[in-house]
């Protein structure tokens, strides 16, 4: 009887003391996530990397086996912390607190930022805001700033970027603690044990500038917001920070001054363009598509020295990235291009007005001298336009000149032709140009919806925003642009990279390229915000940090996939950015396996378990669910696999 109770007492203290334990191990909420949630709501159930935690206060986590990457690479920690009580309640849930990361110097600084929360696109069927993490705003390593949650799931979310160094060293650790604010009393830590692998021909990730694959990012010119739009309903967040918080305040961020025309307003623009152009080569874009400022419709500047300006900025790019595309003068969208086509035909391009919008439509005529004066008119305005193209060269022959035989600039005349009418159209206007200039060793770059049926010989680059849905045939299509017509064969898929898509699909880019033997990439509006243009004619420009409308289509940037935020004389990145590179560095990575000489264990570990398998899910969410609503894989983990079987 007394063994009996003794048993029950002591199964009881057990009991207890279990429940003691998991009560500690409870609040467990410093996590690794596998990827970026995509809206706020998503956080608190976004998977996480698995982990060891020991069951007594304070609690350390240890991830259960190491991030596996090569030298030379960025690797990213994405840090979820969930605001919660410790040591039994001891220290409530309101008590004020800071994350402390710390690691081997040698891995790039650590970089630690906090990812805010932003109004996301907002959603047509449901009129809410999609709230979602993305700016990523800078946190000094010996800042004690107290964590900022946000209101709605009691998280804050943070990125830690390493920077592999080319050392000998194979394995690091990253130390993450949550400390009392006012203490140095440690309530939660977590280590993360990084790994170097190689094999043969795997061993550093190649400098961006040296490798064959071309990352061009379009850049425009930067917008003054107007301060009329920063009001009550765009200064949202999910939760307002404190003043002292890191992160950006409520007002008018954009501060650059004057007309873009002016001296002073050129000069700001080029500081800031070289400092996106910094933050860009991190993200191993090797390509700038350039501009040249136009004023309007006009190429034109009050600046004397807008010539030179534009040929520092053109050397400054070019010491840090493979080429630059050259903006033309006019670069010829859709609309000019069916203007000329109608008229080319012999018809007439009249303008009427549709719910107090200008629209214009072709009107074919039936007599023969109505089609000889539009033809004539078609002639002319080719050759008015011919000539602004000339004019334009010349004007900025100092840079174009410079560059023209090193193969590093390329110039991108025509966009998005959809017939072959147009592309006739860009042949004429750049053999014309190329004739009579001595500029025909410039490469012509030209972006498209789809596969065109046949060559233009004035085409030397292709991007496609879409190809071919059975697999086969895109393939095939590749095959005969790259082969057949020895003309670049890229992609610019911009739905792939935009805000509040369904699917975390910006690394997914990487994969594709690489699944399908591409080798260039478009970025189409790195800074491209997006415009609202009032009845009184006055433009607006959206302020990505608190406009609840920047994804909507009629404000100008639903194809846009901006990346960078701009406040005052600070640029702040997109962790989409970051997942773009990391896609990138993954292509890398693939194609250093897949040109190895290697035949060991760890390659034929990765050929025979991985390859497969990658190659058959890339292209059959290619050639059939690639749209909205539809699930990609996690990259993450694929390359954690590859990286897994080198070790």
């Amino acid at each position: 009887m007394k063994f009996q109770k003794f048993t029950m007492v002591l199964f009881f203290f057990t009991l207890m003391l279990a429940f003691s334990f998991l009560s500690e191990t409870a609040n467990a909420t410093l996590d690794v996530l596998y990827q970026s949630p995509r809206q706020v709501k998503n956080i608190t159930s976004e998977e996480i990397i698995p982990k060891t935690s020991t069951t007594t206060f304070p609690n350390i986590h240890t991830l259960v086996e190491p991030i596996y990457v090569v030298k030379g690479e960025y690797e990213g920690l994405r840090i979820r912390y969930k605001n919660q009580q410790y040591n039994k309640g001891a220290i409530a849930i309101g008590t004020s607190k800071y994350l402390k990361v710390t690691a081997n110097s040698a891995l790039g600084g650590p970089e630690f930022f906090r990812v805010i929360p932003i109004p996301g696109r907002f959603s047509d069927s449901a009129l809410t805001d999609e709230a979602t993490h993305d700016p990523l705003i800078p946190v000094s390593l010996t800042a004690t700033t107290p964590v900022s949650f946000d209101g709605t799931t009691g998280c804050a979310l943070y990125y830690v970027r390493l920077k592999i160094p080319n050392s000998s060293t194979t394995t690091y650790t990253v130390n993450i603690k949550v400390i009392r604010s006012g203490s140095t009393q440690v309530l939660e830590e977590l280590n993360v044990p990084i790994r170097v692998v190689s094999t043969t021909g795997v061993t550093v990730m190649p400098a961006a500038k040296v490798s064959n694959f071309v990352l061009c990012g379009k850049l425009r010119p930067f917008k003054e917001i107007d301060n009329e739009q920063i009001g009550a309903t765009n200064t949202w967040m999910v939760d307002p920070p404190d003043d002292d918080d890191e992160i950006v305040n409520n007002a008018d961020v954009i501060s650059l001054s004057g007309d873009i025309n002016s001296p002073t307003r050129v000069t700001q623009e080029v500081a800031m363009t070289k400092k996106l152009v910094d933050l860009m080569v991190e993200w191993r874009f090797n390509e700038i598509e350039n501009f040249t400022f136009p004023i309007g419709s006009k190429d034109e500047s009050n600046d004397s020295a807008i010539a030179s300006k534009v040929l520092g900025l053109t050397d400054y790019i070019m010491a840090r990235t493979k080429s630059v595309s050259f903006q033309p003068f006019k670069t010829f969208g859709k609309k000019k291009l069916k203007e000329l086509a109608c008229l080319d035909s012999g018809g007439d391009w009249v303008s009427k007005v549709v719910k107090d919008e200008t629209v214009y439509e072709c009107k074919m005529s039936s007599i023969k001298a109505e089609q000889d004066a539009n033809k004539l008119k078609s002639l002319n305005k080719k050759n008015e336009d011919y000539n602004k193209e000339i004019e334009h060269l010349q004007k900025f022959n100092s840079t174009i000149s410079k560059y023209l035989t090193s193969g590093r600039l390329s110039y991108r005349i025509c966009d998005e032709p959809t017939e072959i009418s147009h592309l006739n159209i860009i042949d004429d206007m750049y053999g014309r140009i190329s004739a009579t200039s001595n500029y025909r060793y410039l490469t012509t770059v030209v972006t498209r919806g789809g596969v065109p049926p046949t060559k233009f010989g004035t085409v030397d680059r292709w991007y496609f925003r879409s190809m071919p849905k059975e697999v086969k045939a895109a393939e095939a299509a590749i095959k005969k642009i790259q082969t057949d017509y020895k003309q670049q064969f890229g992609l610019y898929l911009n739905n792939a990279q935009k805000l509040n898509q369904y699917d975390r699909r910006a690394r997914f880019i990487g994969w594709v390229c690489h699944t399908y033997g591409i080798n260039n990439y478009l970025v189409f509006g790195v800074n491209h915000y997006g415009a609202k243009k009032e009845d009184d004619g006055k433009i607006t420009y959206h302020n990505p940090l608190l406009s609840r409308t920047i994804g909507k289509p009629e404000y100008g940037n639903d194809g846009m996939a901006f990346f960078f935020y701009l406040d005052g004389n600070n640029l702040y990145r997109s962790i989409r950015g970051e997942d773009l590179r990391d896609g990138f560095e993954d292509y890398e990575i693939l194609e250093m396996i897949k040109n190895s000489t290697g035949t060991g264990r760890k390659l034929n570990c990765v050929r025979n378990t991985v390859f497969p398998s990658q190659k058959e899910t890339v292209m059959n969410i290619m050639a059939k669910n690639y749209k909205d609503g539809r699930t990609v894989p996690n990259c993450y983990k694929y390359m954690q696999d590859i990286l897994r079987c080198l070790k």
